[in-house]
């Protein structure tokens, strides 16, 4: 069981953002995910991506998805811009250890 765990852990921690979300949603019913952290973390994602695999260039997806940034511009990120994402993916990992909790601890009680 213990093998099995662990390999559905590491297969998430893979997934995208908007991917996991979605996995969490479907396969483990986390149907009260805030939409509102969910998009916030998919396009501080998204920028991630550009600044990790496009040398810091806003590519077409994250500009069509998000059209305040514009395709082939360079990013430009401030410690404010740090921040905000920093408490953005933070709301989004205690809104799953939240609903995780209350679905799965309630069962073992």
């Amino acid at each position: 069981m213990g093998e099995k765990i662990d390999r559905e852990l590491r297969e998430l921690s893979f997934l995208g953002i908007h991917k996991l979300s979605e996995k969490l949603k479907h396969q483990y019913g986390f149907e009260e995910f805030p939409e509102s952290v969910q998009e916030t973390v998919t396009e501080y994602s998204l920028i991630r991506n550009c600044l990790v695999h496009n040398q810091g260039v806003v590519n077409v997806r994250l500009a069509e998805q998000y059209p305040a940034h514009c395709a082939g511009t360079r990013l430009s990120i401030s410690d404010k811009v740090v921040t905000k994402a920093t408490y953005a993916f933070r709301r989004y990992a205690l809104a799953v250890d939240s609903i995780a909790e209350k679905k799965y601890l309630r069962v073992c009680r």
